[in-house]
């Protein structure tokens, strides 16, 4: 009977740790993701804001061109 309880007590710390890892590691995958999802929307933004000012000197490189040969 004692020696039931104990192994119950060992089963139980046993379930507490396998629980404390899968929390740190669902907080790690979720710091992860969070940190992902920043890096993509960076970058997208960057890749947007590079388009533009690069068809805006395209347009009036050429309209001045365009003028240029007018």
């Amino acid at each position: 009977m004692i020696i039931w309880v104990f192994e119950k007590k060992e089963g139980i710390e046993r379930i507490d740790t396998v629980v404390v890892v899968v929390v740190v590691l669902e907080e790690i995958v979720v710091v992860v993701v969070v940190e992902v999802v920043v890096v993509v929307v960076v970058v997208v933004v960057v890749v947007v804001v590079v388009v533009v000012v690069v068809v805006v000197v395209v347009a009036v490189v050429l309209s001045s061109s365009s003028l240029l040969l007018l």
